[in-house]
């Protein structure tokens, strides 16, 4: 008879009390794939492919390639993630929602890119609106090969589709959204960080959403770049 191994270390029973002691075995769980210990059940929730905050809830839920945070809480988890490969060593995961849950905007957060600025501005203005519109929302954060750089989607209730759509598209309006500076300088550097703008009142005008989310949008876009 082969003894039961962890399915993440592939170590033993016997070799995991060697090496931890008995409580990495007692404070494992049986999954539907087979036993996970606890060292790494700490491991696949410390760095999971998918980090995924609810409104504004303080403290984020991961979901790992055995174990989720939803799982130890008795609830079903609303995403799941698959690995897209781009190479032999590079790649990155990607999302799958449940139903009843609509994606509304997905982009690449980049350290130390102009971007990186811009999409600060955008998440606090939408998630503001959000709050304020009684909007229920989801942000994603996914891993990818490259440690400097972390995807992020944002998800709504179906039922206010439109809505979200009209957030995100005035919000992108209003922080020059399109400029191509922070769609440049990625593969190839630039010597110095390139100028550019964010609360483009006159953009907004543009945005095909009602008066009034172009005018929520311009009084929270006002609020969060006085921050």
């Amino acid at each position: 008879m082969t003894e039961e191994k962890c399915i993440s270390c592939k170590l033993t029973i016997d070799d995991i009390i060697k090496e931890y002691g008995q409580n990495a075995v007692e404070g494992g769980y049986h999954l539907e794939k087979g036993f996970l210990c606890e060292p790494c059940v700490e491991n696949d929730l410390s760095e999971p492919p998918l980090t995924v905050y609810h409104n504004r809830e303080e403290f984020p839920k991961s979901i790992g390639h055995y174990i989720s945070d939803y799982w130890l809480e008795g609830e079903e988890a609303p995403f799941s993630f698959e690995w897209v490969p781009t190479d032999a060593w590079r790649g990155h995961y990607e999302t799958k929602h449940n139903d009843g849950l609509v994606s509304i905007f997905d982009d690449s957060i980049l350290s130390y890119h102009e971007s990186e600025q811009m999409l600060k501005v955008l998440h606090d203005i939408s998630l503001k609106a959000f709050d304020l519109t009684n909007v229920d929302y989801y942000r994603v954060f996914s891993r990818t090969s490259n440690v400097f750089c972390t995807n992020m989607d944002i998800y709504i209730e179906k039922a206010k589709e439109k809505l979200g759509n009209e957030i995100i598209e005035v919000a992108k309006k209003y922080v020059n959204y399109d400029n191509p500076v922070f769609s440049t300088g990625i593969l190839f550097p630039r010597s110095e960080p390139a100028p550019f703008e964010l609360g483009n009142r006159e953009a907004v005008k543009q945005a095909e959403a009602r008066q009034s989310v172009k005018q929520l949008v311009l009084e929270i876009g006002s609020e969060v770049l006085q921050e």
